[in-house]
C-alpha cells in the first residue's frame, strides 16, 4: 500500500525537498534536554533521514540515495552509541562538505568527557571535509582538537567555538588551524581570547563574533582590517569612563556592507558614534542597568548619517522613557522595518504611536508602516490601559489599506497584573485573522516564570 500512498506519487525532488525542510525545522525540543532519549544526528531530532529509511522501501532508496541528507551533523551530549552513527553518516554523505555541531553541556561534562573525546577523534579523521563547525565544549582539552596542524581544513567556510575550561595554549593552537582555512569566512571566537592574536585573517572574514569584552580602540583597529564585513556580533565593550568624551569630531569609519549588528551587553553608544553604515539593515542594541545621558541620540545621528533603511530593530533598556522610545521609532530610516523587538518599560504614548488610525489623526503619517512582526517584553516599570495593546493590533489589520503592511506575529510578555481580558482580546485576534500569529505570556512573578495564557491564533509557525 505504501507504494501507492498519495505522498509516494509525488516527483522524487519534492519529496526529497519535504525530507529536507523537516529536518530543519525546530520545534523547540531540537537539542534540549527533553531530546536526550533520542539518539539522533540530525539537526532535528524527530526527523531523522535513518527513521526515513525504514518507512518503506521506496522511502529507503529515496534517503540512503541523498547524500546531502546526511550532510549536517548534530551531536547533543556525546555518547558511546553516537560513534557508529557518525560512521554511518559519513559513509552516506559521500564527498560533500560537512556541517557539524558538537555540544557538550556544562551539567555532568565529566561524564560526557571521554564520549567526546571519541567523537572529536573521529570527526577529525573527515576534517578535510568540514565546512561549518559550531563546538560548545565544557570539558578540557580535546587533544583531536588541539592536535590537528595548518592546512587541515582546507574548505572550513564558518567556525563557531565556545572552549569553556580549555587553557589559552590549547585554544589557540586550534584557533590557528582554523584561522589558516582559506576558505574561512565567519568567525566567532567565543571567549576563547582576551587579546586577539595575530593569525587572524580578518581581511577575508565576512561575519565576526566576540564572546569577550573589548575596548573601542581594539574593536575599531578589527573592523579597519575587515573591508568585507556583514555581521557584527559583540558581547560587551569595556565599561567606558563617564561622561563620555566628545567622538564625533572624529572621522567615523565607513562599513560599507555591514548589515546585521548586535550587542549583547554593555551600551552600543561609544561604537555608534564612530560608524557608517549604509548598508544596515539589523541593529540589536543592549542598555545597562544605569542610564546613559541622552542614550537614543547615536543611534539617531548614525540612522541619519549612513541613510540607511532599518528592517529589524531590537532595543533592551529597561530605564528608557516613553520619550526616548518614540525618538527611536520616529526616525524616517525606519519606514521600512519588518521586525520591531522592545524590552523596555511600555506605556500608553508608545502603543497609541504605533496605533494605525490614531497615529494617521495625529500627525497624518503612519509609524512603522511595514511592520510585520512585533515584539514586546514589559519591563518592571510598564504602565499602559486596558484595551490600548489589542486596539494597537487590530488597527493594523487592515488588508484592505494600502498605507501599511498587516502584522503576521505579535509576541507579548507582560506584568501579573496586567488585565487577562487583553490577552484574551490578543487570542481573539488571531482566531480571527488567519495571517496573523499571536503569542501572550502574563509573567507569574517579577523575576521572569510565566504563564501563557494565547497560544497561536490563526497560522501556526
Amino acid at each position: 500500500m505504501a507504494a501507492i500512498a498519495p505522498i509516494n506519487q509525488l516527483p522524487l525532488e519534492i519529496l526529497l525537498e519535504i525530507f529536507t525542510v523537516a529536518m530543519q525545522s525546530d520545534d523547540g525540543s531540537r537539542r534540549s534536554e527533553s531530546a536526550d532519549g533520542i539518539l539522533s544526528l540530525s539537526p532535528n531530532p524527530h526527523a531523522d533521514p535513518e527513521v526515513f529509511a525504514q518507512v518503506c522501501q521506496w522511502w529507503r532508496e529515496i534517503a540512503t540515495s541523498a547524500t546531502s541528507l546526511w550532510t549536517t551533523i548534530h551531536i547533543y551530549k556525546p555518547q558511546p552509541q553516537h560513534l557508529p552513527k557518525i560512521a554511518l553518516w559519513f559513509g552516506r554523505s559521500g564527498a560533500h562538505g560537512l556541517s557539524i555541531t558538537v555540544t557538550q553541556p556544562v551539567q555532568g561534562y565529566q561524564k560526557t568527557q571521554r564520549p567526546t573525546q571519541d567523537a572529536l577523534a573521529l570527526l577529525v579523521t573527515q576534517a578535510h571535509r568540514w565546512q561549518s563547525i559550531h563546538f560548545s565544549l565544557f570539558g578540557y582539552d580535546h587533544q583531536a582538537l588541539s592536535g590537528m596542524s595548518l592546512g587541515d581544513l582546507p574548505i572550513l567556510e564558518s567556525a563557531s567555538v565556545f572552549l569553556g575550561t580549555w587553557d589559552q595554549i590549547n585554544a589557540d593552537r586550534f584557533w590557528s588551524v582554523v584561522h589558516a582555512s582559506p576558505a574561512l569566512r565567519r568567525a566567532n571566537w567565543g571567549r576563547s581570547y582576551s587579546t586577539m592574536p595575530t593569525h587572524v585573517p580578518w581581511a577575508q572574514l565576512t561575519h565576526l563574533g566576540f564572546g569577550c569584552t573589548l575596548s573601542l580602540d581594539s574593536l575599531l583597529q578589527f573592523l579597519e582590517l575587515c573591508p568585507k564585513v556583514v555581521e557584527l556580533n559583540v558581547a560587551a565593550l569595556t565599561s567606558p569612563v563617564w561622561p563620555l568624551p566628545d567622538l564625533r569630531s572624529q572621522p567615523p569609519l565607513l562599513l560599507q556592507h555591514l548589515r546585521t549588528m548586535s550587542f549583547l551587553r554593555d551600551p552600543a553608544e561609544p561604537l555608534l558614534d564612530r560608524l557608517t553604515l549604509p548598508s544596515l539593515k539589523s541593529l540589536n542594541i543592549v542598555h545597562p542597568s544605569h542610564r546613559i545621558p541622552d542614550s537614543c541620540q547615536s543611534f539617531c545621528d548614525l540612522l541619519q548619517r549612513s541613510s540607511c533603511q532599518l528592517e529589524v530593530l531590537a532595543i533592551r533598556d529597561e530605564y528608557a522613557t516613553s520619550g526616548d522610545l518614540l525618538r527611536y521609532l520616529q526616525q524616517p530610516q525606519l519606514a521600512s522595518l519588518v521586525k520591531l523587538v522592545l524590552h523596555a518599560p511600555i506605556t500608553d504614548e508608545v502603543i497609541v504611536s504605533l496605533t494605525h488610525g490614531e497615529r494617521l489623526e495625529r500627525t497624518g503619517g503612519c509609524l512603522l508602516p511595514r511592520l510585520q512582526v512585533i515584539e514586546l517584553e514589559y519591563a518592571y516599570k510598564s504602565r499602559f490601559s486596558d484595551r490600548v495593546l489589542p486596539d494597537m493590533v487590530a488597527s493594523r489589520m487592515v488588508r484592505s489599506d494600502t498605507v501599511i503592511t498587516p502584522l503576521q506575529i505579535v509576541k507579548v510578555k507582560v506584568q501579573p497584573s496586567h488585565s487577562v481580558d487583553d490577552l484574551t482580546s490578543l487570542r481573539q485576534l488571531g482566531d480571527r485573522h488567519e495571517h496573523l500569529t499571536v503569542n501572550a505570556v502574563q509573567l507569574a512573578t517579577s523575576i521572569g516564570f510565566g504563564r501563557v495564557m494565547g497560544i497561536i491564533g490563526g497560522r501556526n509557525d
